[in-house]
């Protein structure tokens, strides 16, 4: 057994800041410069001196240290990297379509007005975790993003990234098709971002915009 980052606490370092998405707290932080040898000691080596893990557990506020008896897996491993961007027809889209498009953004903003970052993600990978995987399917991946492009003009209020992306992706995985949710951080300036893509195919986003962006937490 080690210490480690409770569940629902994520990091990446980007070179020498380390910056963590706290999920309880719905907050984004970077780890005090001080603190930082200390993070990689006790969370990447293991180290378990009570001094070090005094000033580590302050630097992270009070609950973010646990004990851990196996190695927590990487959800990022195996993460592609985008490298095409879906391109979107010029067809017109089915009322039909655009209807659910709609109904998709309403529950997103529901859920983003009513519950924590982390009841969502728990939502999204329970989602997930019952999508059978269809692949070959990116006429039917397209014509669902496209829906949502149309209606986007409806919610000129709410064009957060985070709330596109969790209704995009509710509506793919509801017709079993894999994706992927993605936040990504970046510092100097601190910015955090997130998107949808299928394997290396970005759906709802900008090739270059979403290259300035670390993942921090992949579903």
């Amino acid at each position: 057994m080690s210490y480690g980052l409770r569940p629902s606490l994520y990091h990446v370092w980007l070179k020498d800041d380390v910056i963590l998405l706290d999920l309880y707290h719905d907050r984004y932080f970077a780890l005090p410069q001080e603190a930082r040898p200390l993070f990689k000691r006790v969370i990447e080596e293991g180290n378990e001196d009570e001094d070090e893990l005094a000033v580590l557990s302050r630097a992270l506020g009070g609950d973010a240290l646990c004990w851990i008896d196996h190695e927590a897996p990487d959800h990022r491993a195996g993460h592609l990297q985008p490298v095409r961007c879906l391109g979107m027809g010029t067809q017109s889209v089915a009322p039909g379509a655009a209807l659910r498009a709609i109904g998709y953004r309403c529950q997103s903003g529901l859920w983003l007005r009513f519950s924590s970052l982390e009841e969502i993600i728990a939502r999204l990978q329970k989602r997930k975790a019952g999508v059978i995987a269809e692949v070959g399917k990116d006429d039917a991946t397209g014509s669902i993003a496209q829906a949502f492009q149309k209606i986007a003009p409806l919610f000129p209020m709410d064009d957060r990234c985070l709330s596109t992306s969790i209704s995009l992706i509710m509506a793919l995985f509801d017709r079993h098709l894999p994706a992927t949710f993605v936040i990504g951080v970046r510092a100097g300036p601190f910015a955090a971002h997130c998107w949808v893509q299928q394997r290396d195919l970005l759906i709802n986003d900008d090739l270059e915009k979403v290259r300035t962006f670390s993942p921090i937490l992949v579903i």
